[in-house]
């Protein structure tokens, strides 16, 4: 390793110019994947390294042993820098699309809110169509899962996020759980807004609970993200009680029979709201019992099977 270290040093000392311009091309072509071309957070493939020291060779010479060995050292160098540069947010895509996703749900299930309480056909058909789009959303979740876990094997002083991007993982899971769900809590909007009499107020209470339970989610998979466990673990409680008021406030709709399609959008609200609460790792035993017991399930009933 000494020897090593001595003949690198003596490269650099000879050959520092062509170093300089390996180190400067193959910085110059991760800044453009990485930053202006949207891809992982650097470069796996060592061939990268010797490309740039392929260009710098003049036409009709082949390229020497020494070329590939500065090629070598100015590679390495190269990705020193990108490490310096890019290591700062590894996990950058993960909380930006993790944000645009809980942000699109959460203006989906307002938009429901919204035709609910206005009875409004069209309103509805509006929210359902926007509802059908949210599989996008979660798919480019899923992508920036794949990206985070990408970043973290080049990023080698963020190896310890490894549990960040598992816990994200898990909550796209959750998350898609949720979108199918609000598909579903849509489509069901749509008939309701057929009925000729308006729908019940508490309806559009529980949904604007809904929404604000969304909000939750998203900043705890934020302060997950951001390795904060303190600021995780406040909304984590935070969105336990909003899903607690959320289903409460359906309450008074169980105590009397009710139209069909109000019965099957307390159900879908339920169930979005338990999708939501496990994506945020919030479904806490005592939470869970409490939105049983609100809406009158048998007690050894477990919410949330969707």
């Amino acid at each position: 390793m000494t020897n090593w270290f001595r003949t690198a040093g003596g490269r650099l000392r000879d050959s520092w110019l062509l170093v300089v311009e390996v180190t400067l091309a193959t910085t110059a072509s991760w800044f453009v994947a990485s930053r202006l071309l949207g891809g992982p957070h650097g470069s796996g493939d060592p061939s990268a390294f010797y490309a740039p020291a392929a260009a710098l060779v003049p036409p009709g010479q082949e390229l020497e042993p020494t070329r590939l060995y500065d090629a070598l050292i100015g590679g390495f160098i190269a990705l020193l820098i990108t490490q310096v540069v890019g290591a700062q947010s590894p996990l950058r895509p993960l909380d930006t699309e993790g944000r645009r996703t809980f942000a699109e749900l959460s203006g989906v299930l307002d938009d429901i809110r919204q035709a609910v309480q206005r009875h409004d056909d069209q309103a509805a058909r509006s929210a359902f169509g926007r509802a059908q789009q949210l599989d996008s959303r979660t798919a480019a979740l899923r992508l920036a899962v794949s990206v985070a876990d990408e970043n973290l094997r080049l990023a080698v002083w963020e190896r310890g996020s490894r549990s960040r991007v598992d816990a994200a993982r898990s909550a796209a899971d959750h998350v898609d759980y949720a979108v199918r769900n609000t598909r579903t809590l849509a489509r069901s909007t749509v008939v309701l807004a057929r009925l000729p009499q308006p729908p019940p107020p508490q309806l559009g209470t529980a949904l604007a609970g809904l929404s604000r339970l969304a909000g939750c989610a998203a900043a705890v998979l934020t302060a997950v993200v951001a390795g904060d466990r303190d600021t995780a673990d406040r909304h984590v409680d935070r969105a336990g009680a909003v899903a607690l008021d959320t289903v409460r406030a359906m309450t008074p709709l169980v105590r009397y029979e009710q139209p069909l399609p109000v019965s099957t959008i307390v159900g879908h609200i339920r169930m979005v709201a338990v999708d939501l609460l496990r994506s945020a790792g919030a479904d806490k035993p005592d939470v869970l019992d409490g939105i049983d017991a609100a809406l009158a399930l048998p007690s050894g009933h477990r919410t949330g099977d969707s």
